[in-house]
């Protein structure tokens, strides 16, 4: 059921045992911030590392997302250790 107006959407951090440990790639976009003149910059990032094996379920409709870390790859001047990946912008490597 969606949320009404002024209600936080349901958000639930689940475990799946199945990915714990695979190694997957993340492809993923989204906007930079403003540019000059407050434009919106479109972006990619690709991090390869190891899934922790979290899920977390956003909102509804759900918007699932898997957790990645232990990065072999990632965008230069990244300083995270972990990132939430939409599933829908995640690849397994050993597929």
């Amino acid at each position: 059921m969606a949320s009404g107006a002024g209600e936080r959407p349901e958000l639930r951090i689940e475990f799946v045992a199945a990915h714990a440990g695979r190694r997957a790639t993340c492809e993923g976009g989204g906007h930079a911030g403003a540019a000059a003149g407050g434009a919106q910059v479109g972006a990619r990032a690709r991090y390869v590392g190891r899934l922790s094996g979290r899920r977390m379920v956003y909102g509804d409709p759900p918007w699932p997302f898997l957790e990645l870390t232990d990065f072999s790859e990632r965008p230069d001047g990244a300083i995270e250790e972990r990132i939430w990946c939409d599933e829908a912008n995640l690849f397994f490597d050993d597929e």
